[in-house]
């Protein structure tokens, strides 16, 4: 981002410390888990996998978005994890593999990569109303 390498303090909590405590949460999250309860008043089962359903809902798209990307770029397996945990500038020499799709533009905004897909739009007419 600033040009530099990271220290090497930053690279350790990226590459070991972060990803070793989140698995070590998440591993004690599912084994220590206990029905939510409100007093005596256990929930019941389909409560439980509404509240399942609702924490999933914001964490299973980093996954999904990192299998997704691992599916699009192109090479091995391996030269795909490289490039997915590569970054890359968005400047106007950058070629990214992941941007260069078919049917795609890729605007650079400083700082924000904006893809729209050319999408003919249908030839109906506007929907009149009585105001």
């Amino acid at each position: 981002m600033t040009g530099k390498r990271p220290n090497i303090f930053f690279r350790v909590c990226w590459w070991v410390i972060c990803p070793v405590l989140i698995t070590v949460i998440l591993v004690f999250s599912v084994i220590q888990f206990k029905p939510a309860r409100y007093e005596d008043y256990v929930y019941p089962p389909w409560a439980q996998g509404v509240g399942w359903l609702i924490a999933l809902a914001s964490i299973i798209w980093i996954p999904l978005a990192a299998v997704h990307t691992l599916w699009v770029l192109p090479g091995s397996f391996t030269e795909r994890l490289k490039k997915s945990i590569t970054p890359f500038s968005l400047d106007d020499d950058s070629e990214s593999p992941y941007y260069q799709q078919k049917g795609a533009i890729m605007e650079v905004i400083p700082n924000i990569a904006v893809i729209r897909f050319i999408v003919p739009l249908s030839d109906k007419p506007p929907i009149q109303t009585n105001s």
